[in-house]
């Protein structure tokens, strides 16, 4: 028998085998550059999510500037007005801290708060120079209950950054504390935002009024914001400046599940407010199937072209990590252009809404023209607060929260929040159907998709037909209106979010619910 075709067959052997582990290590390089990215991407949440709450507290400094004596029931209603609890699940509360000097001011405070209605007292008690009492905080629940008055002077950490804040003029942020709100249950680390008030808004020669303060719980901060299942893969820990085990700030404490398998180790920093955190992770980007198509390479037999089918396969996947690392880049600066565009939006509504409230309740508008012209003034910076929202929803990735509840509730809750011409007539369903969804997910794309339909019949007569269909396994929502419809439309760039066309007025929508 001729040696040849075994020098073939172990020619091909060792050229198979080597191979093997080139596309071997390609592929961990390709998982090492996804996790990588995906550490990034959330640490990019962190940072957004402080900016977003930085910009929510400037927003409370015009109040307080512009406007001195705030009264407990106007607080809560600007506090209300600016839909924080909702779209931001991950801060615990926001203050207002007047700056006392000596027993004086403080009496003074005291008795001011009594003609309010309110039963105040400062705590720990004793006699100091300088008082920051918690004297408006909101939301008012069972955990904030416990904060009212208590001196956030009197404690070192929060008395470093209120200094620190005071003389830049700048939001700053404390280094880890245990905050008044915690109880005996889940007790987890905090962080105060803290942003000085000075009378005027003048920072440089103004007199210093007090402090508006950001309230977090450390765990509920960071889950709230954090991808839905990146602990599934990675290991988080979170320090207070240097990574020593006093420092430890936040554990996602699943180390031991995710060690127990190869993977990936990184650290990442964030400087925010005048304060450092270091982050350690730990763990593999998600897999996907063709991470695992080398390992069905035979070794025997057609051995070049199954390499060549895998060279494709990994080419091409490495070509998707490209675009989807592109496409992730794009949305992400849209995203931060969007959120600043619309905080800053938001922050001068605020105050011209409240400076409206205030006309309204000292009765300065008589005439029935005043009254409507008031009134549409008020039409369109509702309208206007709605567009800003809908643009903080779109930029902002909310984690599904499913709960099972009729659509047809949801369906009634989304026109009931909309302005509905008279010209146009709505036909609801006349058959209910449950399902398990995201119902204020859901509530965004009804009244999308119904006020589109609305901007479609425009002033003529109209209807909008809303019906809902299911077998064992899907429930079709079907929307139709008398409008003109879609002109000319690229149909491959319906579900781009960066991608649309002027010619219609066009959209789309993005829909998470199951039976």
């Amino acid at each position: 028998m001729s040696s040849s075709p075994w020098i073939v067959l172990g020619i091909s052997l060792v050229i198979v085998t080597l191979v093997s582990y080139a596309f071997f290590d390609l592929d961990n390089q390709a998982q090492k550059v996804a996790f990588e990215s995906l550490l990034q991407s959330n640490v990019e949440h962190i940072e957004n999510e402080l900016k977003n709450h930085e910009q929510m507290l400037w927003g409370f400094e015009g109040l307080f500037a512009s406007y001195p004596d705030v009264r407990p029931e106007e607080f809560e209603t600007f506090f209300y007005s600016q839909r924080i609890v909702e779209p931001h699940p991950d801060i615990q509360g926001i203050s207002y801290n007047p700056y006392i000097s000596g027993e004086t001011e403080k009496n003074e405070l005291v008795k001011k708060l009594s003609e309010y209605g309110m039963e105040f007292a400062i705590h720990p008690p004793g006699t100091r120079e300088t008082y920051l009492p918690v004297m408006y905080l909101q939301p008012m629940d069972d955990r904030n209950i416990r904060a009212i008055g208590f001196d956030i002077y009197s404690e070192e950490i929060r008395r470093q950054a209120i200094e620190q804040a005071k003389d830049s003029g700048e939001v700053s942020i404390t280094k880890k504390i245990t905050l008044v709100q915690e109880t005996d249950e889940d007790i987890q680390n905090g962080f105060l935002m803290l942003l000085p008030v000075y009378e005027g808004g003048d920072t440089k020669d103004g007199k210093i009024q007090g402090f508006v303060v950001g309230v977090f719980r450390m765990n509920d901060f960071i889950e709230e914001i954090s991808d839905e299942g990146f602990f599934d893969t990675v290991s988080m820990k979170i320090y207070d400046g240097a990574p020593e085990p006093e420092n430890l700030f936040f554990d996602s404490n699943n180390a031991e599940l995710i060690q127990s398998r190869p993977g990936y180790s990184e650290s990442l920093m964030i400087n925010f407010g005048g304060n450092q955190w270091y982050l350690e992770f730990y763990g593999k980007a998600p897999e996907s199937a063709a991470s695992q198509i080398w390992l069905i390479v035979p070794i025997i037999g057609y051995a070049m072209s199954f390499v060549l089918f895998y060279l494709l396969v990994l080419y091409s996947r490495n070509i998707d990590l490209t675009k989807k690392s592109v496409e992730k880049e794009k949305i992400t600066s849209v995203g931060q252009l969007a959120s600043r565009f619309a905080h800053d939006i938001r922050n001068p509504l605020s105050n011209i809404r409240l400076s409206m409230i205030l006309l309204e309740e000292e009765k300065t508008l008589e005439s029935k023209e005043g009254k409507e012209n008031f009134q549409s003034i008020k039409n369109n910076l509702e309208r206007i607060s709605h567009q800003i929202d809908d643009v903080l929803d779109f930029v902002k990735v909310h984690p599904l929260k499913k709960t099972s509840q009729s659509l047809n509730s949801a369906i009634s809750e989304a026109i009931k929040g909309l302005n509905v011409p008279k010209n146009i007539k709505i036909n609801t369903p006349s058959n209910t159907v449950q399902v398990k969804a995201d119902f204020n997910q859901l509530n965004i794309v009804f009244k999308n998709l119904i006020t589109n339909a609305i901007q479609a019949i425009g002033t003529k007569q109209g209807v909008i037909s809303i019906r809902l269909e299911q077998d064992s396994k899907h429930v079709i929502i079907e929307i139709e209106d008398s409008g003109p419809g879609f002109v000319d439309i690229d149909e491959s760039k319906i579900l781009n979010r960066l991608s649309h066309q002027n010619k219609k007025e066009q959209g789309w929508v993005w829909l998470a619910a199951s039976k």
